[in-house]
């Protein structure tokens, strides 16, 4: 064993909080034992000389670790994972990924227990334990590993992008639907009285009802006729809903055209770089796989040549040379990675790491300590402690261990009780950092030839060339409709009874415009004679079955048109709330995987996840229409 791991096992039972120093008699109690224990330890052959397999001279130590002949499962992997941890590879994808399928003869639970050892943050192993504990009958840790695979989508470095940019897609389609459906209601609702008022401007005044919609919806279709398609049609509806609705009612408008753009282009936009914005970067690509320990000899060229000027091919190669006992070449790459970020605790981490391996205890001491002061995992002060253990400095061995400790205790036992890799013990790497992965994820420029054509069926004119181009057109939009309703009078409809209230059609409507008719005011807001209460109770009777059959009709409305319940209400704001909730669970439950095939990380995880959501919608919809009819009953 490595003398820092028995010393850090030693003191493992030593307390740590309270008084942080260790007594003059500790000391010299773990001092003897570290002298006795390291006089031993020199003896024991290190496990480069036990292995002596000619097949693996010319593989890096992952490699070593994974194929040296083992004697059960569990010592391979925990030999495995420590070699990982020691060069930062938190996560062994492919050697989870084998252990996932049938390659091991051992069963399912013993497989995946394993596979989450050696990636506990990819999915796939989380969903292989669910599914194991499900077909052992036990159906609470299989709900347990089911949440975990889908909580463990955000840690992962590659999933978390592809489910970011999946999500922001089809939050895109919500949003494009839903605020569409939303503004092609609100001229529902507003375009029988538009077209009424439409003949005060029409020499003939007397024009039909029916003739004076046709006109009107002729004027609506002209954007489709220039090529503009369904987002032509959704600018003439918001010319409609602008005219229709005043005052706050307005803001619900100008809202569902505002979401609709942000859908189109910014959230779209987003979305579909971050989906591939690694896949078309070959250096990112080339870098993470060689990260993982599963590199291409034919992603080294790629590496080499891109390592001058690119932070994540230097250090792919840096870690590549430390697994191959190339030490020399991992420092040189460390000292110009920490010129170019001399900010990064990881990378401090790491070049601390080679500095100890080549025995240089001060610049490691040094390194880690930034490190540490710089980062908020505990592995930099772990580290730290496990090369005071090697200078036999005690007393700051303990300190920095009870600092690791108060961080992640959790972690600091994993790697205490992790077998040596080396004579020396375990010093471990950090992970590469989510910010590069999501800088170069963000970073490539791809990303917009796919949302251009995902976008192409609905903006298929000139108006879906740009996003400033579809900005303006929503704007003059909703500015034509506002400036029409300044030069229409608008005529409305009783909410009693249903009958259009016109001043210019009516005189003895005026007064009553926007409530209600004259005949139901008087119904029920002034006493009749009493000869008459007879009449009286025979119209009130007759309303009131109008609006039982209407809310028979205001449910199915509102069950069959996505929105359409708050509207009915009156709510237009409620009515864009449930045509959003309903376009994203749609969204969801019409693409549960995405709309890019899994890259073997997510397994079923991103389709529990994806129908979740669509869930959570359904939900958020249900109550919205409930709301909305309770409303809608209450006027």
């Amino acid at each position: 064993m490595g003398s820092c791991e028995i010393l850090s096992g030693a003191l493992r039972d030593v307390p740590v909080t309270g008084h942080r120093r260790v007594g003059r008699a500790q000391r010299l109690c773990i001092a003897g034992w570290l002298g006795l224990l390291v006089t031993a330890g020199w003896a024991v052959p290190t496990p480069a000389e036990t292995l002596r397999l000619d097949p693996m001279e010319t593989k890096d130590s992952l490699e070593r670790a994974w194929y040296a002949p083992a004697p059960s499962l569990d010592v391979r992997v925990a030999r495995t994972r420590s070699a990982a941890l020691e060069v930062g590879v938190w996560n062994l994808d492919g050697a989870a990924r084998a252990l996932v399928g049938d390659a091991f003869p051992e069963p399912a639970i013993e497989r995946s227990r394993a596979a989450l050892a050696l990636a506990p943050d990819l999915p796939l192993a989380h969903l292989a334990h669910a599914q194991a504990h499900w077909q052992a009958h036990r159906p609470l840790p299989a709900t347990a590993a089911l949440v975990s695979s889908v909580l463990a989508i955000p840690r992962h470095p590659e999933a978390a992008p592809w489910f970011a940019g999946n999500a922001l897609v089809l939050l895109a389609a919500a949003l494009v639907s839903g605020a569409g459906v939303c503004l092609l209601l609100a001229a529902a609702w507003a375009l029988p009285h538009m077209s009424h008022d439409l003949g005060d401007w029409i020499p003939r005044r007397n024009l039909p009802e029916f003739a004076r919609a046709a006109v009107l919806a002729s004027l609506l279709l002209v954007p489709i006729a220039l090529g503009e398609g369904v987002f032509g049609l959704v600018l003439a509806a918001a010319v409609v809903a602008a005219w229709g609705y005043r005052g706050r009612r307005r803001w619900a408008v100008i809202t569902a055209a505002g979401l609709l753009w942000v859908g189109l282009f910014p959230v779209l936009g987003l979305g579909t770089r971050v989906l591939t914005g690694l896949q078309t970067d070959a250096v990112a690509r080339a870098a993470l796989a060689s990260l993982r320990g599963v590199g291409s000899p034919m992603d080294l060229p790629l590496l080499e040549s891109a390592a001058q000027v690119d932070p994540l091919a230097g250090w792919a190669l840096a870690r590549r040379s430390v697994r191959r006992g190339e030490l020399a070449d991992a420092h040189a790459l460390y000292e110009r990675l920490l010129a170019q970020r001399p900010n990064d605790p990881a990378l401090m981490n790491d070049a601390a790491n080679v500095h100890l391996e080549r025995g240089h205890l001060e610049p490691a001491l040094a390194l880690y300590r930034r490190a540490a002061d710089l980062s908020d995992s505990a592995v930099p002060r772990f580290n730290l402690a496990q090369t005071h253990g090697r200078a036999f400095d005690v007393e700051s061995l303990a300190n920095a261990l009870a600092e690791a400790q108060e961080v992640d205790a959790a972690l600091v036992a994993e790697l205490s009780q992790l077998p040596g890799a080396r004579i020396d013990g375990i010093v471990a790497g950090l992970p590469v950092p989510r910010e590069w992965i999501w800088e170069r994820a963000l970073a490539s420029g791809q990303g917009e030839a796919l949302a251009s054509a995902l976008r192409a069926p609905w903006v298929p004119g000139v108006l879906g060339r740009g996003s400033s181009t579809s900005a303006l057109g929503l704007v003059l939009a909703l500015s034509a409709g506002g400036l029409l309703a300044r030069g229409m009078p608008r005529s409305s409809g009783c909410s009693q009874c249903g009958r259009r209230i016109c001043g210019r059609c009516d005189p003895s409507q005026n007064g009553f415009v926007g409530s209600s008719c004259s005949d139901c005011a008087r119904l029920f807001q002034r006493s009749e004679a009493s000869g008459r209460s007879r009449a009286r109770a025979q119209r009130i009777r007759a309303l009131a079955t109008r609006r039982r059959r209407l809310a028979g009709l205001a449910w199915t409305a509102s069950l069959a048109l996505p929105g359409a319940a708050g509207f009915l209400a009156g709510r237009p704001l409620l009515g864009l709330l449930g045509a959003l909730s309903f376009g994203l669970a749609a969204s969801m439950a019409a693409f549960p995987t995405g709309i890019v095939p899994d890259p073997l990380l997510m397994g079923d995880a991103a389709r529990w996840a994806a129908l979740g959501v669509a869930a959570l919608s359904i939900l958020t919809y249900g109550a919205v229409v409930t709301w909305s009819i309770r409303l809608w009953g209450g006027r």
